[in-house]
């Protein structure tokens, strides 16, 4: 009859909205499921990359503070270079003074050597000289003597006396 074949139509209708409601709220928990996993990954992920965000900014400020350190030790070094080789031309500066006042003082030792030397022979020849005078006089007093002692022994020897 119509009246069970349309409430039999009612039953499969109602069976069948039961069926898309239960379908509706497994795609919505679904949905749900699957936003809150998007949701959870898109935060995993900003968290890894504000990680690896901040971990590049870590390694630009360690390079930055080691390109510093390198400039600043670059500095040192150029200073270091430039202390030593003003150090270097004082040096050859002050070697070329003593080498100049070492063969001006070289110089006049040679000639206070001449100097002596002469003197030396002078003197030798002064020495030489005297020795030659107090031969002569040597000479003269023993021939002054002889003749002394000639004359007193021709004194003695003489009859009167």
């Amino acid at each position: 009859s119509l009246q069970e074949r349309r409430l039999a139509l009612e039953a499969v209708f109602e069976e069948r909205e039961r069926a898309l409601e239960e379908r509706q709220r497994a795609l919505e928990a679904d949905g749900e499921r699957q936003r809150q996993e998007l949701d959870e990954t898109a935060e995993r992920e900003a968290r890894e990359a504000e990680a690896r965000s901040a971990d590049r900014r870590r390694e630009a400020h360690d390079r930055e503070k080691e390109a510093h350190d390198l400039e600043r030790s670059l500095a040192g070094q150029r200073e270091l270079h430039q202390s030593l080789d003003d150090q270097r031309q004082a040096l050859q500066g002050s070697l070329e003074g003593l080498r100049t006042a070492g063969e001006r003082e070289a110089r006049e030792l040679e000639t206070s050597i001449a100097a002596r030397r002469l003197q030396v022979r002078e003197l030798e020849a002064s020495v030489e000289h005297q020795r030659g005078v107090a031969r002569d006089e040597d000479a003269l007093l023993s021939e002054e003597r002889r003749i002394h002692l000639e004359e007193r022994r021709g004194l003695g020897t003489s009859p009167g006396g």
